[in-house]
């Protein structure tokens, strides 16, 4: 019998604790791109705010995380071993993405409600996660695997 290389691990949803914690870690990630990305335009700016700079952040923002989802996660989701995939398991669009990033940010303002969500939903999904038709999914170390034949 010929065994094929090609091995699924067994995903399942993540869970509150082990989403805040890779929240955390990407806010200080994303700290370090803004603090770089203001140093790119100080010398326009002259360090003073403005809505066109404020804007500049935000899609700086947008573009930090919307790239590595479309990769299958950030850095703080791949050391936690979490990936973000679509409901049919495909990588994310960049329409997605822009879902999940807005929808994260009402959800913030709504002061996390949107994060909490997921205590209540049965398949443990936020906001961004039910209108962009996304999911947040952990592949434990030593989860069982199936193996094509």
């Amino acid at each position: 019998m010929h065994q094929n290389s090609s091995v699924t691990p067994t995903l399942q949803p993540i869970g509150l604790i082990r989403h805040l914690i890779i929240i955390v870690y990407d806010i200080l990630l994303l700290c370090a791109v803004l603090i770089f990305a203001g140093w790119l335009v100080l010398p326009l700016t002259h360090a003073k705010n403005s809505a066109l700079y404020s804007f500049y952040l935000i899609c700086v923002s947008f573009c930090y995380f919307a790239w590595q989802w479309r990769r299958g996660g950030t850095l703080a989701m791949q050391t936690w071993r979490v990936t973000i995939r679509t409901n049919d398991q495909q990588p994310l669009s960049w329409w997605q993405a822009w879902l999940r990033f807005s929808i994260a940010i009402v959800s913030w303002l709504c002061l996390g409600l949107g994060f909490w969500w997921q205590l209540w939903d049965s398949q443990h999904r936020t906001w961004q996660d039910i209108v962009s038709n996304t999911q947040l999914f952990y592949s434990p170390k030593n989860s069982k695997t199936t193996t094509k034949t």
